[in-house]
């Protein structure tokens, strides 16, 4: 979600490049909805990065307590709430706030897709299959009474 890299979970970069960009709700409607009517039954996954302040240091905080856990033998059960509340106490609670604001930008971007989806859906006469190219004699513009609404 507009940006080139994958995040991490409280960071914005991540260092993976993402395989596609869109940059807003619509973008991301008219490709999920072009899939379906393709007949991909395949979902989509929309990475939202975290742009809270905090998000570097709780992300500092995970890596350092990841690292004294495996230091200190800490294994399979225990080594949830061992992150959990080293990460809360090196973050002084950063990491809670700024988990919160990940979910509720989440939560926005989330609906905002789902409107720009029932727009589309509901605004849109023409479908991919719908659409007549014209014969293949190298232009395959299509004419103004053929194209998709914006």
């Amino acid at each position: 979600w507009q940006s080139d890299e994958f995040p991490a979970f409280f960071s914005p970069e991540s260092g993976v490049k993402t395989p596609s960009r869109f940059n807003d709700a619509m973008s991301v409607a008219r490709a999920y909805i072009s899939g379906r009517e393709l007949g991909m039954d395949s979902g989509m996954l929309v990475a939202v990065p975290n742009h809270d302040p905090a998000g570097e240091n709780v992300e500092k905080a995970i890596k350092e307590a990841l690292h004294e856990a495996e230091a200190a033998g800490i294994e399979g059960r225990d080594v949830t709430p061992f992150i959990l509340r080293t990460v809360n106490e090196k973050t002084g609670g950063d990491s809670l706030r700024s988990n919160m604001a990940l979910v509720k930008n989440n939560a926005k971007v989330g609906a905002d897709i789902a409107v720009a989806v029932s727009n589309v859906q509901s605004n849109c006469k023409t479908t991919i299959q719908s659409i007549q190219l014209p014969a293949n004699d190298g232009d395959t513009s299509l004419s103004d009474s053929e194209s998709t609404p914006a």
